[in-house]
């Protein structure tokens, strides 16, 4: 499990500067925000002090926040055909066809993968975030750059789709681990402190400093000569006794 790398404080300013950019239509989308919140402050009070007054802040919101967010959000229990999942889906939609900057584009996806491609922003895509395993860099057609990656909303959008474009809940992963078969849908855990706490995008996550790697012989005499060939005489531990929190990312991983 990998960290994202957002940089220092100047540079995640930066970042969500440019971030704000790829939207089109901002002025109608800040109308529908301001629309979208009061219908959910009317749901419940709670929402107020929940949500950001602008819709700029919303896109750009730590990952904490959002966890509040989503976590509120779902405890509602609104019906994929509830009026206010309607109107959320509908203005964080993921899939949308748009114009921005004058070219007409397909899907949302790829002016984002863009994003987290381009090397100014300084995000290093190498390998899936979550296995660490799949190599998912960006690579060249025609001159111009190709994602080998999904971008993974680590608080599913479904359940709560005003999460679905937030800055901070994007996390780059292979197909393996975002599809059905690993991730998908679920959740890490659905402790809400947890939930926090076990996203590669979140500021305080530390995986690389709390967990060690080891990897031990099953034999006493096990020789390391030609060990390409006996794979299966080794074992990896994962030792999270510096902070056993981190098992439940691995448990659900592996």
């Amino acid at each position: 499990m990998i960290k994202m790398q957002y940089g220092d404080n100047s540079h995640i300013e930066y970042l969500k500067r440019e971030y704000l950019t790829i939207f089109p239509d901002m002025d109608s989308r800040r109308v529908d925000w301001s629309t979208l919140r009061n219908c959910l402050i009317a749901k419940d009070r709670k929402f107020k002090t929940l949500l950001p007054l602008k819709l700029d802040d919303m896109l750009i919101k730590d990952f904490e926040g959002l966890a509040d967010i989503y976590e509120f959000f779902v405890s509602l229990g609104l019906r994929k055909f509830n009026p206010l999942m309607t109107k959320s889906k509908e203005l964080f939609n993921y899939s949308e066809d748009f114009t921005v900057r004058g070219i007409k584009r397909d899907k949302i996806q790829p002016v984002l993968a863009q994003f987290f491609m381009n090397p100014t922003n300084g995000f290093e895509i190498h390998t899936c975030h979550y296995c660490d395993m799949a190599y998912v860099n960006a690579y060249c057609l025609h001159g111009n750059n190709k994602a080998r990656f999904d971008l993974d909303h680590v608080l599913d959008k479904g359940r709560c789709p005003i999460v679905g474009l937030s800055l901070f809940n994007f996390v780059p992963s292979c197909q393996m681990c975002n599809g059905s078969r690993v991730k998908g849908q679920k959740q890490l855990t659905t402790n809400p402190a947890l939930r926090k706490k076990l996203s590669p995008s979140n500021f305080s996550y530390d995986f690389e400093g709390k967990v060690n790697i080891e990897v031990r012989n099953k034999y006493s005499k096990c020789s390391t000569f030609g060990f390409e060939k006996r794979k299966d005489d080794y074992e990896i531990i994962f030792n999270t006794s510096k902070d056993p929190d981190y098992k439940v990312e691995i448990d659900f991983f592996i």
